[in-house]
């Protein structure tokens, strides 16, 4: 079960910038997933979702504006297993 996340308008984000892109209802049952971010030259992050997202945090990283258009695919919502549990490694592991 893959859901498509897509912009709900356009949306211009600065350079070196960060902006939250609203995206359109998620038609899921109430529980958790899991967003992942599409392969873009945009800094899109991923996490754990439920189906009421409205919203994604997108950074531009790039010394130029960046236009997001209308409908721009920006991921996917997939399904989160977390009664086998969850494991996600922030930073560097310490030696």
């Amino acid at each position: 079960m893959n859901q498509p996340v897509n912009a709900t308008k356009m949306r211009v984000i600065p350079l070196q910038a960060a902006a939250v892109v609203e995206v359109h209802k998620i038609d899921l049952p109430e529980r958790d997933y899991f967003f992942e971010p599409a392969d873009t030259n945009l800094c899109i992050f991923a996490g754990i979702v439920n189906n009421g997202m409205k919203s994604v945090l997108v950074k531009n990283k790039t010394d130029k504006f960046v236009k997001i258009p209308r409908y721009m695919r920006l991921g996917q919502v997939v399904e989160c297993n977390l009664d086998k549990g969850f494991f996600m490694l922030l930073g560097r592991p310490s030696e």
